[in-house]
């Protein structure tokens, strides 16, 4: 039998039918990739880049929860005592499942919010509570980017961490120089 396929049949029998894809897509989804869907939401008065960051995000999350949902139904939450042998640590395992079942309700929060901030703008119906839901799905998208981030990096612990920790620190470099540079994006 391949090694790679024996390594894809083991990580079925631990950790469900997609726990593959999981482990494979959602750092990417959730490193790199965000951290472009972020920076173009700084183009939000430009409506394709605006287009651009809600269609990324809303797939991300479709596919955090089609790939996250069965693992839960699959293993359940992690024990202290449970008998899963696997590369990660049991503690780390536990952190990865609690911060991750916050953040997909994050995830849909916030792809909700941006939807309803998007119809809105669509009937052009300008008030006080668009504004309130912009800040509301702001403040979501910032937590559910940290709370993902920090999921990388315990369970890329030892292994990939320092690539995912680098891009970010990169990203947030970039991100503080961009908004040094040019404070209001629509005056520029």
């Amino acid at each position: 039998m391949n090694l790679g396929h024996e390594h894809l049949r083991l990580l079925g029998e631990k950790f469900g039918p997609t726990g593959h894809n999981h482990k494979e897509l959602m750092p990417l989804l959730w490193g790199p990739a965000a951290n472009f869907a972020i920076f173009l939401a700084l183009y939000s008065y430009r409506t394709i880049w605006s287009w651009i960051h809600g269609a990324f995000f809303s797939l991300a999350t479709i596919v955090a929860l089609s790939t996250s949902l069965p693992i839960l139904f699959h293993t359940g939450f992690i024990q202290e005592n449970t008998t899963l042998v696997t590369k990660y640590s049991i503690w780390g395992l536990r952190v990865h499942y609690w911060v991750g079942f916050v953040s997909l309700f994050s995830m849909v929060l916030a792809v909700t919010l941006g939807i309803s901030t998007k119809l809105i703008n669509i009937m052009e119906k300008k008030s006080s509570l668009l504004l309130l839901i912009r800040k509301f799905h702001k403040i979501c998208g910032y937590l559910t980017t940290i709370l993902c981030k920090l999921n990388i990096y315990v369970i890329t612990w030892g292994e990939d961490f320092a690539g995912y920790l680098i891009c970010d620190l990169i990203f947030v470099f970039l991100l503080i120089y961009w908004k040094m540079k040019f404070p209001r994006m629509e005056s520029r």
